[in-house]
């Protein structure tokens, strides 16, 4: 009778996880699709609907065309002026006239600004582009969280479910004598445990979704069930291979080469500045007085005004934009700094977090299923007891749990290593 209540309780104690195990959850879970429930979300199906509706793209594309409008009229000639005035207004000997003016612009000053306006453009191109990364990133990261999180939740469903089965069939094993009071309040305790980390789980899938929902930029979105392969396989990155593409082509580091361009287009547009542009008025002028003949009534007016550079050479803007392209090397240097500096953080996060899913799969989880596997056979021989048996359980859920602690942690790193490189196809 006694081995019969073992096996029984082995059995069914064990079976939510054997069927885990079996199945493969915490790998590669597919979500069922139920009636009335859409079909589970990939992630290629998320960025689509990001990329569709990130008022943050909307936004980086209007900056574009606000610096194409500059570069525009950054480019366009000064608009004649036209005048009409009276020198002489005393009735029957009044004059009057009207002339246009006209400022003529040298040096090839708007060329300057215009060149230096669409460098500002080019960067606003640069930095959508940087936009729609940071966008891909982060809903990439938060996709990752949110599947981790719905498959800890599922752990922890059938780690309830195995400690309240284990504490239900605990009072048998109890009145059979195999068991004290004591391991049955241990049991339950283990029951109201699991309830607990079961409620704290479902509190962080909810959080996932919904910062799932803001990276999309649509926070009343709602995220169904989310369909990932975990241990999908991932390059392995060579830092100093990597740390050469992301410098040469990041759009950081080629804003910042073109703020360099710039400044030296704005460098040249200062010295220019000295050269005087020439204004021209010319018009035609008519006397009323009687007392002048006919012939000499009309008259034309021209006039020709140019600025004397006497004291004012343009010297403090001239020294402030050869400071300016000092000050934008200085910021190419930082930024690659910087970005030298993600790169490495990304590929030790990366490789740490590979090692440790590599560790998982060959070494804990084959190890935690196997004594698992033994405490099962010797507990329906008699040859142990259930605490043992639970705990084998349990050490397995909970090196599930690491496990995939440690596959979200690969898939961060790997979506900020694709946003260095600017990958919009990931994985």
């Amino acid at each position: 009778m006694k081995t019969w209540r073992r096996c029984l309780f082995a059995a069914a104690s064990c079976a939510v996880m054997w069927n885990s195990m079996r199945s493969g959850l915490v790998c590669a879970a597919q979500p069922e699709v139920t009636e009335g429930v859409s079909a589970a979300l990939s992630l290629a199906d998320i960025e689509r609907f990001t990329l569709e509706h990130h008022p943050a793209l909307n936004e980086a594309g209007a900056e574009i065309e606000v610096a194409r409008g500059k570069a525009v009229q950054a480019g366009l000639y000064p608009n004649p002026i036209w005048y009409a005035a009276s020198p002489q207004w005393a009735g029957n000997i009044s004059q009057y006239n009207t002339f246009l003016g006209q400022d003529f612009i040298t040096g090839s000053k708007l060329k300057l600004d215009q060149q230096a306006a669409h460098r500002s453009m080019w960067q606003q191109e640069w930095q959508a582009v940087q936009t729609r990364q940071d966008v891909l990133k982060s809903v990439r990261q938060a996709f990752y969280v949110a599947v981790v999180a719905e498959q800890r939740l599922k752990v922890y469903a059938q780690m309830l479910a195995i400690a309240e089965k284990s504490s239900a069939l605990s009072n048998d094993l109890l009145k059979a004598g195999e068991i004290s009071q004591a391991d049955v309040l241990s049991l339950e305790t283990e029951a109201q445990l699991a309830q607990t980390n079961l409620d704290n789980a479902e509190v962080q899938w909810s959080a996932s979704q919904r910062k799932l929902a803001a990276a999309t930029g649509v926070p009343q979105w709602q995220a169904t069930s989310l369909q990932a392969n975990l241990k999908a396989e991932l390059p392995e990155y060579d830092e100093d291979s990597l740390r050469e593409v992301v410098l040469a082509d990041h759009s950081l580091s080629q804003r910042s080469r073109i703020e360099i361009d710039r400044m030296g287009v704005l460098h040249t547009r200062a010295c220019r500045e000295v050269i005087p542009n020439v204004n021209v008025q010319a018009g035609y002028q008519r006397s009323v007085d009687p007392s002048v003949s006919p012939g000499l009534r009309d008259q034309g007016y021209f006039q020709v005004g140019v600025t004397v550079p006497l004291w004012d050479r343009n010297q403090g803007n001239i020294h402030a934009a050869e400071n300016d392209i000092a000050r934008a090397s200085a910021a190419l240097k930082r930024v690659e700094a910087d970005l030298s500096q993600q790169v490495t953080d990304a590929v030790a996060q990366y490789r740490v977090a590979a090692k440790l899913v590599k560790r998982y799969e060959t070494e804990v989880l084959p190890r935690a299923r196997r004594v698992l596997t033994l405490n099962q056979q010797l507990f329906k021989q008699g040859q142990t007891d259930f605490l043992r048996l639970f705990q084998a359980q349990r050490s397995l859920a909970e090196a599930e749990l690491k496990y995939l602690d440690a596959q979200g942690e690969r898939w961060q790193a790997a979506a900020a290593i694709a946003a260095l490189q600017r990958r919009d196809q990931f994985p």
